[in-house]
């Protein structure tokens, strides 16, 4: 069936943050943060979250659907950045139980991504959350949420950058990112760590 991309709206949030968590339920790092942490507080912290993400300017929340069915299957969270007007966001909160001492450690390495993004291009995509429910991984709805977005940076001629596991380096490859760094490991545990990638943007390509 085919997938369809949507804007998600404020009745989505909460089936959209639960997809976001059973999502990343699999991925190590967030396990090791979030694997002793009080669900229900977790999931009232990713509504926060995501709601505070469709009142921001610049950030997008979009859901992907199959067929007639409009039950979420993937989302996507994206932001577009300009250094000389962006604003700062709240302050990350975490749920009760989580291990604050493993987050402290880990999240910084996505602020000093962003940092260096900043100054580099000054305005460019981000995205921030791919997630895909693990019912339907492989169904095709995690790439059509990633072209959407480069088409999206492809049309305003913008570079876009996200920070991958090792694992998702070759999908992300296919569609234009390449690594502007080695692999970013947390100090305490340095099998937690991330990939950042960037996507040149149109005129960039054109120009080579």
């Amino acid at each position: 069936m085919a997938i369809s991309i949507q804007p998600a709206t404020r009745d989505d949030i909460e089936a959209l943050s639960r997809l976001q968590l059973d999502a990343m339920s699999s991925d190590y790092a967030w396990r090791q943060i979030f694997r002793d942490a009080d669900a229900d507080d977790n999931l009232r912290l990713a509504i926060k979250q995501n709601l505070d993400m469709l009142t921001r300017s610049g950030r997008s929340l979009t859901r992907a659907i199959r067929g007639q069915d409009d039950e979420p299957i993937a989302m996507a969270l994206d932001a577009l950045y300009d250094a000389a007007n962006d604003e700062p966001g709240p302050e990350p909160e975490l749920p009760a139980g989580a291990n604050t001492r493993l987050a402290e450690a880990f999240f910084p390495i996505f602020d000093d991504c962003l940092k260096y993004a900043k100054e580099r291009d000054g305005r460019f995509y981000h995205l921030t959350v791919l997630a895909v429910a693990p019912r339907v991984q492989r169904s095709g709805a995690g790439k059509a949420l990633l072209q959407a977005f480069v088409d999206k940076a492809d049309a305003a001629n913008l570079p876009c950058y996200l920070e991958s596991t090792e694992a998702g380096q070759g999908l992300y490859a296919k569609y234009g990112f390449v690594p502007y760094r080695g692999v970013a490991r947390c100090t305490l545990d340095e099998e937690m760590s991330v990939l950042p990638m960037r996507r040149p943007a149109k005129s960039e390509v054109g120009a080579k």
